[in-house]
């Protein structure tokens, strides 16, 4: 069974968001030129955040801004950061908002309509902030939301108005180069052409995966659509999956999978604790000296 009135005020709330997109353009745009590039970006961001708050829990924050580690690291803007609501965060109204790396749940990018070049761009960004995320948060023992460690990451994701190509002609190789998959992107949303996703290609697997997967998740037969690049088998057997997979779902319907997407993220991943003490490298010191 499904909630008809749910579904009844989901549309709505991304009808708005849909139209949020399309009036940012007519509201920044003069003589066939955008005037404000960076007004004309954040009106679509905050759209973008007031569908997802929709179908996120408020344990979860959304922002934007900067993600700082305890090594002195930070990564580039994003424009969606999605992070745990009960650890603090360093928020500046004045100047850049900043949130420690263990708090972070999921990053995102929004575009409007995106080349090959800049396309590529914008992945490549965003996972090296996916990496500086990973490898310098505290490395103290996750809340392990589930027991697979597939879900010891990050989420991120990128939402566009439309790609100006073919995106079954470019390969993963393409984009990332040598970046190691586990920061590849989650999934991509383009409004005009449907949602990119991960799907499991079975036939890349050893015996010994596809019968531990079957015992883990049941039926090999049907088609595995997943959040990240990577898929991790009790063993720590790593399987790279097929992205190239965009659902067939008529538009707008692909957008509720997509946000459905984002929030079995958040609920899955573990999560981790920010310590201010190694933050402010007062480790192992006494704060109190004769």
């Amino acid at each position: 069974m499904a909630s008809d009135i749910y579904k009844t005020l989901l549309d709505e709330k991304i009808n708005s968001f849909l139209q949020c997109y399309d009036d940012a353009g007519d509201i920044y745009r003069d003589d066939s030129k955008i005037f404000h590039m960076g007004e004309y970006g954040q009106y679509r961001e905050r759209a973008f955040k007031e569908l997802l708050r929709t179908v996120l829990p408020k344990k979860f924050g959304i922002a934007d801004g900067f993600i700082i580690t305890q090594n002195n690291k930070h990564t580039t803007q994003c424009d969606v950061i999605v992070y745990d609501a009960n650890i603090p965060t360093l928020i500046s109204s004045n100047t850049a908002q900043m949130f420690p790396a263990e708090s972070v749940q999921m990053i995102g990018e929004i575009k409007s309509t995106m080349s090959r070049k800049e396309f590529i761009k914008a992945l490549r960004k965003m996972a090296e902030n996916k990496k500086t995320i990973l490898e310098e948060r505290n490395v103290g023992a996750p809340e392990q939301v589930s027991k697979n460690e597939t879900d010891n990451t990050i989420g991120s994701f990128l939402v566009c108005n439309k790609l100006d190509f073919q995106f079954k002609d470019l390969s993963l190789n393409e984009i990332y180069g040598d970046i190691n998959p586990k920061y590849w992107h989650s999934v991509i949303l383009s409004l005009k052409d449907g949602v990119f996703a991960y799907c499991l290609d079975f036939s890349k697997a050893s015996v010994d995966f596809k019968q531990k997967f079957e015992k883990e998740n049941g039926d090999l037969s049907e088609k595995k659509v997943f959040p990240y690049p990577i898929y991790v088998i009790s063993n720590n057997e790593t399987l790279l999956l097929n992205s190239n997979y965009n659902s067939q779902i008529d538009y707008p319907e692909y957008i509720k999978a997509f946000i459905c997407h984002l929030y079995s993220i958040c609920n899955n991943i573990w999560k981790y604790s920010m310590d201010p003490i190694e933050y402010l490298g007062l480790c192992g010191e006494s704060f109190f000296k004769e």
